[in-house]
């Protein structure tokens, strides 16, 4: 669905990386959201998965997006790097928070629709 929603704002001609033109929001912090969206997702998935619980995915998924920030971050500090940016941080905290809620939405969906399921 992610891939999706880049696909369609390319080829309506939006200028930044995830649709928002880069006047309002910088294409780095476009990428920053978009990677730990991805992240966040892919953790909630793992951890749904070995724990069946949404609570401990939740925290799994939005940790694993964190921690890729955060060590991203700590590279970027190193001499040659582009250096340290808490406004990196805070994009990786919208896209981890972003890609936890709505993963988060869509199992709690699926396991209703299972529910009534085995009612019937």
């Amino acid at each position: 669905m992610f891939f999706l929603l880049i696909i369609v704002t390319k080829l309506f001609g939006q200028s930044g990386y995830i649709g928002i033109p880069v006047d309002v929001v910088p294409d780095d912090k476009q990428k920053h959201v978009a990677a730990t969206m991805f992240l966040s997702t892919a953790g909630y998935a793992f951890g749904y998965g070995i724990t069946k619980s949404r609570k401990k995915a939740r925290i799994i998924g939005f940790a694993t997006a964190m921690v890729f920030g955060g060590v991203k971050e700590g590279l970027d500090s190193r001499p040659g790097g582009t250096g340290f940016d808490f406004k990196d941080l805070g994009a990786d905290l919208i896209g981890a928070a972003i890609g936890t809620i709505t993963i988060d939405i869509f199992t709690g969906r699926r396991e209703r629709r299972d529910r009534r399921r085995l009612r019937v």
